[in-house]
């Protein structure tokens, strides 16, 4: 058991140092978004020759319980778009969540996620149409 717990710390700790945050530019084709430690909100970056705001706006609420967002805001940061929201019923997986986006096509992206279920790390990914 104590493997598995020591496997689980490595792993996030690895995560943290190489998964994308909203705090670092991204690729032009790349966006991210993380739920951050409230559990509520939500923050994230695209860059605007690969995405719009309309797009930021639905990546945000991916992680949201029914999609819903409560708040959305956007300011530029070094010619990319940095990206705040909460979502209206809570988010889906929670604090520590995270989003990257893929831009495949002119009207459609993939996803791939982290998160926490049932006190394992658990990865999802699919097609994510903008």
């Amino acid at each position: 058991m104590w493997k598995i717990a020591i496997g689980a710390v490595f792993l996030t700790s690895l995560l943290a140092c190489v998964a994308p945050s909203f705090t670092q530019p991204v690729d032009k084709d790349f966006a991210v978004s993380d739920v951050i430690d409230d559990g509520i909100t939500i923050k994230g970056r695209y860059d605007p020759a690969g995405f719009t705001s309309a797009n930021g706006r639905r990546m945000a609420s991916f992680s949201c319980k029914e999609a819903a967002l409560a708040t959305y805001g956007e300011t530029e940061v070094d010619g990319q778009i940095v990206f705040q929201a909460t979502c209206r019923d809570g988010t889906v997986h929670g604090a520590g969540s995270g989003v990257n986006f893929i831009r495949v096509g002119p009207r459609m992206a993939t996803y791939s996620s982290v998160f926490t279920l049932n006190g394992q790390i658990t990865f999802a990914d699919g097609d994510f149409p903008l």
